[in-house]
């Protein structure tokens, strides 16, 4: 399913060069533009991402074929597979047991951002 706006596009990413597309913008706008720790790795490459990513789906916003914004969308099943949620992991720190009482999935978006140029 996607959505059009004049040439924009919003839809989940499909493949591997659109999600690496996502961790190339997320490394412009959080390391590069606010100063985000990055590893060698992560410097060399010039992408972002943590141990949430792996299982995780991407939103993006298309300008053409260019990702210009993105979300990361994690369900209840993959953050379990991953020791939790972004949200309650030690560099947030949140209590969160309340939502996750809820019955049904769930889901976190995180690691917003958008393209300023």
């Amino acid at each position: 399913m996607s959505t059009s706006q004049s040439e924009f596009t919003v839809r989940l990413t499909k493949n591997e060069n659109e999600r690496k597309q996502v961790r190339q913008l997320r490394y412009r706008c959080f390391c590069l533009e606010n100063g985000a720790a990055a590893t060698d790795e992560q410097k060399k490459l010039k992408e972002e991402w943590d141990n949430k990513d792996e299982h995780a789906e991407y939103m993006a916003v298309f300008h053409g074929k260019k990702i210009v914004a993105t979300y990361r969308i994690l369900n209840r099943a993959n953050a379990k597979k991953m020791g939790g949620f972004y949200t309650e992991s030690p560099d947030c720190g949140r209590d969160i047991r309340k939502i996750k009482k809820l019955r049904g999935n769930i889901v976190e978006m995180s690691r917003a951002c958008v393209e300023m140029e």
